[in-house]
């Protein structure tokens, strides 16, 4: 008798044991532990720019140092303007294209450098946002192209205007002689290349919801330095500098 006490009793015991270790397997299990997401040691990208003096589309591709820095390679080509840039219509000519009175250049920029980007707070497994500070420089090429107009051209014998395409000269064509805009392509082969130097600074912030998927948004400065000045407008000094501020609007792909 006393015999199936005590085997009773050792059983009971050894059951409970197992119950409370099991227990306590459970209450760990429900605990969350974040696993660093895979690095990805490449991914190209395209943008968007608006900027204080223009707009721009945007290239670059990136090669992973460690999971919180990259070198890229960037390449990108913006059209610059004057902030006194105002247009104007001729509403006395049907078709006549809007044109900007005083602008004689247009100035279009090709930009190829290298940078360096920084993981500020990673956004981790979870998702989020992720904050990065990125920096990049290189060279400018700038294509200088003259503007050319339609417009109102001396009297004939008959005493009526004839109307010609011609290259702006602010000493020539006054507001009222100009019916509108030439074709962008008009004067091409007038245009000539100012090299330079260009820098790039600013933040990103990605919220891509996958690792390998990059939607991004970027603020910063930028500036443009030219080789000589270029003049934009007729009757405003030529600049050798052009700074401004920037938002692109970033997609891509990692792998």
């Amino acid at each position: 008798m006393i015999r199936k006490i005590v085997s009773l009793l050792l059983f009971s015991m050894l059951t409970l044991s197992q119950i409370v270790n099991a227990q306590d397997t459970t209450i760990v299990d429900l605990n969350y532990y974040e696993n660093k997401p895979p690095l990805l040691r490449k991914e190209q990208a395209y943008g968007f720019t608006i900027n204080t003096e223009g707009f721009g589309l945007l290239y670059r591709k990136g090669f992973h140092k460690t999971g919180y820095r990259k070198w890229i390679l960037e390449f990108e080509i913006t059209k610059t303007k004057h902030p006194k840039e105002v247009k104007l219509n001729n509403n006395y000519y049907e078709n006549a294209k809007p044109f900007i009175f005083g602008k004689l250049n247009y100035l279009l920029s090709w930009h190829s450098g290298v940078g360096e980007q920084r993981v500020i707070y990673s956004k981790g497994e979870r998702g989020g946002v992720e904050v990065r500070l990125n920096y990049s420089g290189g060279l400018t090429l700038g294509l200088v192209k003259p503007v050319y107009l339609v417009v109102l051209n001396d009297k004939t014998p008959d005493d009526i205007y004839d109307i010609i395409i011609e290259r702006y000269n602010p000493a020539k064509h006054d507001v009222d002689a100009i019916v509108g805009r030439a074709s962008f392509f008009e004067g091409f082969g007038k245009s000539k290349i100012v090299p330079g130097l260009y820098a790039k600074a600013g933040s990103s912030f990605e919220w891509g919801v996958y690792d390998d998927d990059i939607k991004a948004l970027e603020v910063g400065a930028m500036m443009d330095f030219y080789y000589r000045p270029v003049q934009l407008m007729a009757f405003n000094k030529a600049q050798q500098v052009y700074v401004g501020f920037y938002v692109s609007i970033i997609y891509g792909k990692k792998w």
